[in-house]
């Protein structure tokens, strides 16, 4: 038992380290598609291409693609700890002692709504109104260019505005199909973890 304890944290600390990587590899890409999206607005408005603005719903789309496989790493990650969370503490002790991963990150961070267990009072998710308004600002950015440049396509013409409008719309239904698969995915990521352990532990229920 102490040997299987021993790798189990082992692998813990790795996991851990390796989650703080995917989560801080965030950043640069938001710096580089900010960059580009006003390199490209700035470009159009000084030499009058305005079909430059045509670009920028897709350069989101890309980005959002990208930052979404990100996700998926670390929802894969979060899963794995939390999975070998309930593992180490059956191994360890009758009482529950990790618990960030197997019951802080489940009941708040992955919920919509948590609710006060002492005052009984609801309160938004911050990872939610975070998510819902990066979202919200991606759409608005992306409408605003549409609106000033598509006329313009519309104009020149009519075929090739008809041809991005379904481009972008099914670029974007791909996006939404794949967003919400990846955001509903841990609870199947620790389905299939957990039978990776030995019949009977405590790790084989289902946290919810």
């Amino acid at each position: 038992m102490d040997d299987r304890l021993q790798v189990l944290l082992r692998e813990y600390e790795m996991l851990h380290a390796e989650n703080r990587l995917w989560l801080a590899a965030s950043d640069p890409k938001l710096v580089v598609a900010f960059t580009a999206c006003v390199g490209l607005a700035g470009l159009g408005v000084w030499k009058g291409l305005h079909l430059l603005f045509l670009i920028i719903p897709f350069v989101l789309l890309f980005l959002a693609c990208i930052l979404t496989v990100q996700l998926s790493n670390v929802v894969l990650i979060a899963a794995h700890l939390a999975v070998i969370e309930e593992e180490i503490n059956s191994l360890i002790a009758p009482r529950p002692t990790l618990s960030y991963h197997s019951h802080t990150i489940l009941k708040i961070a992955d919920q919509p709504f948590c609710r006060d267990p002492v005052t009984g009072r609801r309160r938004l998710s911050v990872t939610l109104v975070g998510a819902v308004l990066a979202i919200l600002l991606a759409m608005l950015v992306a409408a605003a260019a549409m609106w000033y440049a598509l006329p313009k396509l519309s104009a020149q013409n009519l075929l090739a505005a008809h041809i991005y409008a379904w481009a972008l719309g099914a670029f974007t239904l791909f996006f939404c199909f794949f967003f919400v698969q990846v955001a509903r995915s841990k609870e199947f990521y620790m389905h299939v973890i957990r039978d990776n352990f030995p019949p009977g532990q405590s790790s084989r229920k289902i946290v919810g």
